[in-house]
């Protein structure tokens, strides 16, 4: 009976796949036990990699370290993510690290940088774990060959003007429709794009013309 044949996650199914471990066939095989939506563009995603991790050695632990936060002025994050498994047979322990920045990861994955450098250590952490020399899906969300536009001077004007016109709470609404705070929104490295202040703008035209909602009026 070929591992096709066998029941995923099954003692047997588990014994096929050892025995191709130091084979070419080792990545191939345990990519083919993905599902579609786990194997997105042919990068096998981080949420795929933990399900098939949990089927051949069972749970693990995670441990999460964030040497690197960010702040006002500098909006990346390092994380590094640590992995342990103990078995009958073996103890794995494996260790991945990310960092994410505008420069390198797209919008908007770059507007929450811990949560998703933590998302790619993990995928990292796995991968070796599993013996897979591939990028995950969630690597590949970088920012090569994506046009970022960073919010220009004059949104950034308009956006203020019609705020203290409409007496709306632009840190509130920063915050909630982006992601940031007003310190970003004006720093010459703002992690808004061009087309997240359109947004902004079509938000404060909405209000100019129906109202203002009550919790986003300023309080005196």
């Amino acid at each position: 009976m070929t591992s096709e044949e066998l029941e995923v996650g099954s003692q047997e199914w588990k014994d096929s796949l050892f025995e191709v471990i130091n084979t070419k066939a080792w990545q191939k095989t345990l990519l083919d036990v993905l599902d579609k939506d786990e194997l997105i563009d042919g990068y096998p995603s981080t949420d795929g990699l933990a399900r098939l991790f949990r089927l051949i050695y069972g749970d693990f632990q995670t441990d999460i370290e964030v040497p690197k936060c960010p702040n006002v002025d500098d909006r990346s994050a390092t994380v590094i993510v640590t992995i342990s498994c103990y078995t009958q047979d073996r103890d794995i322990r494996h260790t991945g690290s990310a960092d994410v920045s505008i420069n390198n990861t797209k919008p908007p994955y770059c507007y929450h940088p811990v949560a998703t450098a933590e998302t790619k250590a993990l995928g990292r952490a796995l991968k070796r774990a599993l013996r897979l020399r591939i990028h995950t899906h969630e690597e590949m969300l970088n920012a090569d060959g994506v046009a970022f536009e960073p919010i220009q001077e004059q949104q950034v004007r308009a956006i203020e003007n019609m705020s203290k016109k409409l007496g709306v709470n632009l840190d509130l609404l920063l915050a909630e429709q982006c992601g940031t705070t007003y310190a970003s929104f004006t720093s010459k490295d703002s992690t808004i794009s061009k087309s997240d202040a359109l947004k902004l703008l079509d938000i404060l035209n909405v209000m100019q013309n129906k109202g203002v909602p009550d919790n986003y009026r300023v309080t005196i």
